[in-house]
């Protein structure tokens, strides 16, 4: 069971985690593939940039599962919300908010209080476990890239 004191802090420090895993496969598979340009060349938020470079210039499926795409996203919207505006409702855009008012509709364990982002253990629960397995599949499978090529 997970430990921490406050869920916002958590999902902004599960957030940098991905991040920088997810960046760090792909400059090892750059230099591998001696490819000159960055996943930082490529326009967009970081999600955006990921999914093109991973797909597009490395040719290499960054999330395998639909569900864990979702929670990803998931996870960098209410990393954003935290991270920016403290979980303020009405400081968010309005499609960030539109984002997590559907959330709240659909009882994800995300929810709205005094005009300010909620989020229960559950939830943040269920984003650390799906984003945890992601993260492992994506290393797991870097890894077996990097054998075939080490071996061929």
């Amino acid at each position: 069971m997970l430990a921490w004191s406050d869920p916002a802090e958590f999902l902004v420090s599960l957030y940098a985690v991905y991040e920088s895993a997810v960046t760090e496969v792909a400059v090892l598979m750059q230099k591998k593939l001696s490819i000159g340009i960055s996943i930082k060349d490529i326009k967009g938020d970081f999600l955006e940039r990921s999914k093109k470079y991973y797909k597009h210039i490395l040719k290499f499926e960054l999330c395998s599962e639909n569900n864990a795409w979702q929670r990803v996203n998931m996870l960098a919207e209410l990393r954003n919300a935290f991270a920016h505006v403290n979980g303020r409702m009405e400081m968010l855009n309005q499609k960030s908010r539109q984002k997590i008012y559907n959330w709240e509709k659909q009882k994800t364990g995300i929810t709205t209080y005094s005009g300010y982002i909620v989020c229960d253990a559950k939830v943040v629960s269920d984003i650390s476990q799906v984003v945890s397995a992601s993260l492992k599949d994506l290393l797991d499978r870097y890894k077996q890239w990097d054998d075939i090529r080490t071996n061929a």
